[in-house]
C-alpha cells in the first residue's frame, strides 16, 4: 500500500506539495506482519513530517480493524543515525538484524542495512 506525503500551505485553493512517500509493504496476512517505510524530500528533513506520517500509519496498522498487525518491520541504512535513533528512542523498536553490503550506493559501493521491529504489545505498552 503506497501513500503520498503531501504538504498543504493552508490556502484551500492551492494544490498540495508532494514531499515524499510512505506505505505498508511485504504484508503477510497469515502472520499479521508487514514492513513500513518512508522517503521524505531532504528539504523537509528534521521538520517532524516523518514522525507525524509514520505515527499515523502505525496507528492504522496496529489499531484499524481491517489491518490489526502484530509486527511491523523497518529497514534503514546502517549509517542513517537519525532514523536509527528515532526508531530506538521514539518508536521503541528493537534492532533485529544487520545485512552486510545489502544496498548499492553507487557503482562498486555498498552499504549495510539494519532492520528493526516493533510488536503490537510494545506499541500499546
Amino acid at each position: 500500500m503506497d501513500l503520498y506525503v503531501l504538504l498543504y500551505d493552508g490556502d484551500l485553493g492551492s494544490p498540495p506539495k508532494f514531499i515524499g512517500m510512505t506505505g505498508l509493504f511485504n504484508i503477510d496476512r497469515p502472520n499479521d506482519s508487514c514492513s513500513m517505510g518512508i522517503l521524505i524530500h531532504p528539504d523537509y528533513f528534521r521538520g517532524g513530517f516523518a514522525t507525524q506520517v509514520l505515527y499515523t500509519l502505525m496507528v492504522y496498522a496496529f489499531e484499524d480493524d481491517n489491518q490489526h498487525m502484530h509486527r511491523i518491520v523497518f529497514e534503514t541504512g546502517a549509517d542513517n543515525i537519525q532514523m536509527r535513533g528515532w526508531l530506538e528512542n521514539v518508536v521503541g523498536a528493537q534492532m533485529e538484524f544487520r545485512w552486510r553490503e545489502a544496498w548499492k550506493a553507487a557503482p562498486g559501493q555498498w552499504i549495510d542495512a539494519v532492520g528493526y521491529s516493533i510488536l503490537e504489545h510494545e506499541w500499546r505498552g
